[in-house]
């Protein structure tokens, strides 16, 4: 990645903080950073409502950036992008997540999220399948101006050699349980660790 792509997408974040859209998906897998400091990461997500009748659909986009400050904690960005019916929503906001449980075969953690008038809290589990195979679960809520979304998205996360992880999840939530039905949700991200 050029020095000059990082500084960039930190300096437009404050521009990207004034959308008070909230996230819909969770795209960063909890696995282990294997002694890499930095994490960029693309993730898309589709979803449709339960409500047969009502049904509206969306897509959602994300693009981050981690900072390991070692196996335990680590910071960074996002910018993101969220569609529903006919309206579409930017938005952006930092991350801080701290995996307080480290073993070979299980990650747990807890990670804090905020942007201009939303935040939200998640917790990143992985469960090895072997070395570079983890089965993802990351329940989690948010909570923006009108708007209180809730999801739990179940995935495989694979890495491809040292550098490289792919993470496909399915999941099942709501973008806003205070008026709208549930949401079935399926999501892809891409992640390389440098």
């Amino acid at each position: 990645m050029s020095h000059g792509v990082l500084p960039g997408f930190l300096s437009a974040l404050p521009l990207l903080l004034l959308g008070a859209c909230v996230p819909g998906g969770y795209f960063r897998a909890p696995l282990p950073m294997e002694g890499l400091g930095n994490e960029v990461g693309l993730g898309t997500e589709y979803h449709t409502t339960t409500d047969a009748f009502e049904g509206e659909t969306g897509a959602g986009a994300q693009f981050w950036y981690l900072h390991s400050f070692d196996d335990t904690w680590s910071a960074g960005a996002m910018a993101f992008v969220e569609t529903q019916g006919t309206s579409t929503w930017p938005g952006g906001g930092a991350v801080v997540r701290w995996m307080f449980y480290r073993k070979p075969l299980v990650r747990v953690g807890v990670e804090w999220e905020a942007g201009w008038a939303w935040t939200g809290m998640a917790v990143p589990t992985a469960f090895a399948l072997n070395d570079d195979l983890w089965l993802t679960v990351t329940p989690s809520a948010r909570i923006g101006v009108d708007s209180f979304p809730l999801r739990l998205p179940v995935g495989i996360a694979g890495r491809i050699g040292k550098t490289w992880v792919l993470q496909g999840e399915v999941g099942y939530g709501c973008f806003n349980c205070l008026t709208q039905p549930g949401q079935v949700t399926a999501g892809v991200s891409v992640a390389k660790r440098f």
